[in-house]
Parts: C-alpha cells; sequence; structure tokens
C-alpha cells in the first residue's frame, strides 16, 4: 500500500489539469453565508486537493465576489495565470438553501458569464495540460472546436437540465470531447439509453453518468462499468459531490496512466476511479459549500 502511494504521489505530480468555464458564488440565503463554486472551478479545486497540478482558465467577476474567488485560487495554490479581469465583470450568484443536508436552489442572478477566447497563446498553454474540463453552464460551446487538433482529453459535464439533453445541443458539443459526464437521478433507462446512443453518434469514448442513490455506470470505449455507491454515515452538505465524484474518477484514470494517446482502459483501472470517486466525493459532503471558504454577505 505504501509502494503504490509513493507511486501515486509521482504520477500525479506530473499530471496537470485545467478547469475551464464557469465560477460563482454558491449563497445560502438561510445562513448569509456565500461559497465560491461553478462546476469548472470546483474541479480545478477538487483536482489541486487530489495532488494534481491544477489551473482555471475563466473571467473572474469585477466584485466582492469575484475577488473572494480569485483570492481563494492563489491561497490553494491553483494556476490563474491566464484569467481575465475586466471592470465590466459580475459574477454570477446561485441562492440556495439546505434542508436535511440536501441543498435546494431558490433561484438565480445571472453574472456576465463570458469565456475566455481560445487565441493562439491560449491553445497553446491548453496544450501543455493532461485534461481540460468544462461544462454546460460554462458557456464555452463555441470555443471548444478550436481545440480539436491538441491531443489533450476533453471532458464535458452536461449535468441533468433538459435543455442541455436535446439532441441539438449534444450535437453542437459532443464532436469535440473525449469524456460525457451526466448527472441522471432522476432519468429511467430509457433515457440513459438515449444519452448513451447521441454521444456514440459522435464517437464520444468515455460517458460517465452519476445516478444519485444508485450505482453510476461508465463507458469506455462501448464496454459498460457499473461502479459502487458508499453508504454515507454523515451528510452536511451535498453541495459540489457530483463534481468532487467527476474529479477523483479521472484524476485516479490520469493517475493510472491513462493520457490522450495510451486510451485502452482495464477493467481494473476504472474500478479502482469508482473506488477513489466514492470515497472522495462522500468525504466532500461532510462540509459546507463545494469545498468551504465561506464568506459572509
Amino acid at each position: 500500500m505504501e509502494e503504490r502511494r509513493k507511486r501515486m504521489k509521482k504520477l500525479n505530480s506530473e499530471i496537470k489539469v485545467i478547469g475551464y468555464g464557469d465560477n460563482v458564488v454558491d449563497r445560502y440565503i438561510n445562513r448569509k453565508i456565500m461559497y465560491p463554486g461553478g462546476n469548472a472551478l470546483n474541479f480545478s479545486v477538487n483536482a489541486k486537493r487530489l495532488g494534481v497540478n491544477a489551473a482555471y482558465l475563466g473571467e473572474f467577476g469585477y466584485d466582492e465576489e469575484g475577488q473572494h474567488i480569485k483570492a481563494v485560487l492563489s491561497e490553494l495554490g491553483v494556476d490563474i495565470s491566464k484569467c481575465s479581469n475586466p471592470r465590466d465583470a459580475i459574477t454570477e450568484k446561485a441562492d440556495v438553501e439546505v434542508i436535511d443536508g440536501d441543498r435546494v436552489f431558490i433561484g438565480a442572478h445571472r453574472g456576465t458569464r463570458r469565456p475566455i477566447s481560445i487565441t493562439k497563446e491560449i491553445k497553446e498553454y491548453i496544450s501543455s495540460f493532461s485534461l481540460l474540463h468544462s461544462g454546460c453552464h460554462a458557456a464555452t460551446e463555441s470555443q471548444l472546436g478550436f481545440l480539436n487538433d491538441i491531443p489533450v482529453i476533453k471532458s464535458f459535464d452536461f449535468s441533468d437540465p433538459a435543455k442541455y439533453r436535446t439532441k441539438e445541443y449534444l450535437n453542437k458539443v459532443c464532436p469535440h470531447i473525449d469524456v460525457a459526464l451526466f448527472s441522471c437521478a432522476d432519468d429511467d433507462e430509457n433515457e440513459i439509453e438515449r444519452l448513451y446512443n447521441l454521444c456514440n453518434q459522435w464517437n464520444v469514448r468515455y460517458i460517465l453518468m452519476t445516478r444519485g442513490a444508485d450505482s453510476p455506470v461508465f463507458f469506455s470505449n462501448k464496454r459498460k462499468y457499473t461502479g459502487i455507491v458508499k453508504k454515507l454515515e454523515r451528510v452536511e452538505d451535498t453541495m459540489g459531490a457530483g463534481d468532487a465524484y467527476f474529479t477523483a474518477f479521472v484524476v485516479s484514470l490520469l493517475s493510472s496512466g491513462w493520457t490522450s494517446i495510451n486510451n485502452e482502459l482495464q477493467e481494473e483501472q476504472v474500478n479502482q476511479a469508482f473506488i477513489e470517486a466514492s470515497h472522495y466525493s462522500s468525504e466532500v459532503c461532510k462540509i459546507q459549500g463545494s469545498f468551504g471558504f465561506p464568506k459572509r454577505f
């Protein structure tokens, strides 16, 4: 076990991942406390906490919320060197309440939500990473195609809203990604099969579907794997649990040697990724917010 831990630490230090897109603050209305969040941002922070080199690429709001997010990432050691912070940028705010450990969204205040454009300089920067992660709330769809010719694994979180599950939307995104992530807690087998078939039409090699309290499923080159669900003894807050699960899953795969070139996954690699993702996400459920760092508002 100790030998494996040393090997994993060495491998992790050589891995670089980047979250591309959204950052928000999750405002807990009943507590008057806000926390940093957003799918792409959460991915970067979780990756850093898992011991890999992590960067975040996005636009910070020129406001109190944006400066808090920026300060937190700097404190954690996440690379934000290519981010922007224009004076007209406004941080998006998601208003929630936590009831019996579950988050309930009650409203939102949309920010400027602008992605960093993929210039030649940014493209060269991204080329140095092992994996880039973005998602449906990041407004990056128009930029993904500019990354088609670089050997970086691209993953995309389609989340659970119906508007990001349409054939038209998937046709826009799937040609440019290698990994598709769906939150399927409320979906039946027919919907899961529909999503799988749509991704398959565009030769998306890997598909991960989390299903709430049910076992997650992962497809690798059309082979199906079923994961495990860890029974939680204590749930403080489920905010960010899905992002934590996905991050730990792909970090485990990358640590086992998965690359854009060495992309044939073995059953042992996938099963280990399920285990590590389940463990890490269960730990995240014991903290407030997606990864802590509260600030009163």
